[in-house]
């Protein structure tokens, strides 16, 4: 597994445990059914999130799967598309490096022994200018990949995108009602 590849599914895996580390606390009746931790966390069969939760990440999982299938990506616009990858790399390579970073410098801030806000504060500020200078860097790529999609491809993107927004507000009216 490439460098790249690793540091992008450590990045998904450090999301999901935050989510799910932020998900405890409103576990229903601590103690109650379900274990000390409440219902619906154990259910018998070890520690793990509720269903919903691991069903929002695999449902997230199987539309992108959907997506680049329906996206028919001819040969032409792959060997593009890979240009345009290879074009952005060396100024997106360090930027995903320094989020990366930064979401470990703040993890590592939320979990101390002795939690400190500023501290936290402090690293929250740093990782969301990371982010929004990658997200600036990744515009530019996006840009001239849209060059290259059809109008077609283009809406099935907008779609999953609709797509997604609603599945994440329904997780979390769903995790708000925990």
């Amino acid at each position: 597994m490439s460098k790249q590849k690793l540091l992008a599914w450590s990045s998904v895996g450090v999301m999901v445990v935050l989510i799910a580390f932020l998900a405890l606390p409103f576990a229903e009746g601590a103690g109650g059914a379900g274990g000390p931790i409440g219902a619906g966390w154990g259910r018998g069969h070890g520690f793990g999130p509720p269903e919903f939760v691991k069903n929002r990440f695999m449902g997230r999982i199987g539309r992108m799967m959907v997506l680049k299938s329906n996206l028919d990506v001819t040969p032409d616009q792959r060997i593009q598309l890979m240009g345009i990858a290879k074009k952005h790399r060396p100024e997106m390579a360090p930027a995903v490096r320094t989020v990366t970073s930064n979401m470990e410098k703040l993890r590592d801030a939320v979990i101390a022994d002795s939690p400190d806000e500023k501290a936290i504060r402090t690293q929250a500020a740093e990782l969301g200018k990371a982010i929004g200078d990658a997200a600036v860097l990744a515009s530019k790529g996006i840009h001239d990949a849209k060059g290259i999609m059809t109008a077609d491809q283009l809406e099935l993107i907008k779609k999953f995108i609709s797509e997604e927004d609603q599945a994440r507000s329904k997780f979390l009216d769903r995790l708000n009602a925990l």
